[in-house]
């Protein structure tokens, strides 16, 4: 039997995915704390909707940021606050990600 051909198509539409799920994921902060304007915010709703990956991720994310607020809050030192973020940003580069909008204040 011989294994379906994938047509180039496919390929580019799924990089295509990639990127639109990419853009998903670096403003899931802002679209949480309810900080998008009504019309980007529905482009948001409608790809959630959409792409299992990003809803099962945001979920966990809302799910996280939850958890976080509720928990009191414990002063990080400088020093280790320092070496989070440069390791955070190391592995951003490495994957060509930008870290999310805050994470530096929410540290």
């Amino acid at each position: 039997m011989k294994k379906p051909v994938r047509k180039k198509t496919s390929s580019i539409r799924s990089e295509s995915a990639r990127a639109r799920c990419l853009r998903i994921f670096e403003r899931l902060s802002e679209f949480l704390d309810g900080e998008m304007n009504a019309k980007r915010r529905g482009l948001m709703d409608r790809h959630l909707k959409d792409c299992i990956n990003c809803c099962a991720f945001f979920n966990t994310f809302k799910k996280t940021v939850a958890l976080c607020r509720r928990n009191p809050r414990r002063r990080v030192s400088p020093r280790v606050r320092r070496q989070l973020m440069e390791r955070l940003e190391k592995k951003s580069r490495k994957q060509k990600t930008r870290l999310p909008t805050g994470t530096a204040v929410s540290l």
